[in-house]
């Protein structure tokens, strides 16, 4: 691949820099070291851009040729869609999330945004490079063969209960990862305040972004003694049931990816609750592999 300008969302450190850049609570924070992604990149001779708030835009201008994102709810992946550009999504552990802010840690993931396939698996070939610095990485995939890869649809399993499962989970998890920011240990914080209390509430209330507060207090809820087995403990079980039944369908479905409905509204959940690779290509066309499969998508987007 030839040399590129890539840029970063706000959720990747780079040194130096604002940490999530945009949001209240982390204003004046800088990152004391670069994401894992960001140094492979720049070791193998790309030219960082900088970060940004509109990585698709950013792409689509022609400004990068590339962007790491960090997108567990899918809303860069469909904006992606909308533009005309291709996102990848990586099998969970394939690249480290060392440097990424984390929100849902279990779902957390480095995913490329570019203009065609050819782009976003070339960079996810340099970025996929293992790192000690993240215990959770996968073995290195052995070499892929030749073989034809072939597309098959079929039902996505416990599909109805998807979005709340992934809902239940994401707001605990980041409840968990965001409470660092309360004015005191870690963030920015209130003025005036009255007490550790005041304090406490002010900061989180007026500097936390809302997606963050939302989250927090339905984590706070899920994850309380009196909802805890009705919520949190049964969407674990339901993810648990999902993951199995999505390695039994593609196991039935040999050298093969699955195309996921143009009209489903929910695929990222697919990725983030089993863990499986995901190809978002113009004109809504979805494709997702076997975990630790990528390069198949890669093969599968030739045929469109």
């Amino acid at each position: 691949m030839d040399a590129l300008k890539f840029c970063t969302d706000k959720l990747i450190m780079v040194k130096g820099m604002p940490v999530c850049p945009g949001v209240a609570i982390t204003e004046g924070f800088v990152s004391p070291y670069t994401a894992a992604a960001v140094c492979l990149m720049t070791e193998a001779g790309h030219e960082y851009a900088g970060q940004t708030l509109d990585p698709c835009g950013s792409v689509l201008s022609g400004e990068c040729g590339a962007a790491l994102c960090c997108d567990v709810r899918g809303i860069i992946r469909n904006e992606a869609d909308k533009k005309g550009l291709v996102y990848l999504q990586p099998s969970y552990g394939t690249v480290s999330r060392r440097g990424l802010v984390a929100q849902m840690a279990s779902a957390d993931q480095t995913g490329v945004a570019a203009k065609d396939a050819q782009t976003a698996f070339g960079v996810l070939k340099i970025i996929s490079t293992r790192d000690d610095g993240d215990g959770c990485m996968a073995p290195l995939a052995e070499a892929e063969s030749q073989s034809e890869i072939n597309i098959f649809e079929a039902e996505i399993p416990f599909e109805k209960f998807l979005p709340a499962v992934f809902e239940i989970l994401y707001c605990a998890e980041t409840a968990g990862n965001v409470s660092r920011f309360d004015g005191l240990k870690f963030g920015s914080r209130a003025n005036n305040t009255a007490g550790l209390n005041d304090l406490y509430a002010r900061s989180r209330g007026e500097l936390l972004c809302e997606e963050w507060q939302l989250a927090s207090a339905a984590g706070a809820l899920v994850l309380s003694k009196d909802f805890f087995d009705r919520f949190y403990r049964k969407a674990m079980c339901v993810r648990r049931l999902f993951f199995d039944a999505v390695d039994e369908m593609f196991a039935a479905n040999k050298n093969a990816v699955l195309r996921l409905p143009a009209a489903y509204k929910n695929a990222h959940t697919v990725t983030a609750l089993a863990g499986v690779p995901s190809l978002f290509l113009p004109g809504g066309i979805r494709l997702a592999a076997p975990r630790y499969k990528d390069e198949w998508l890669l093969k599968a987007s030739k045929k469109f």
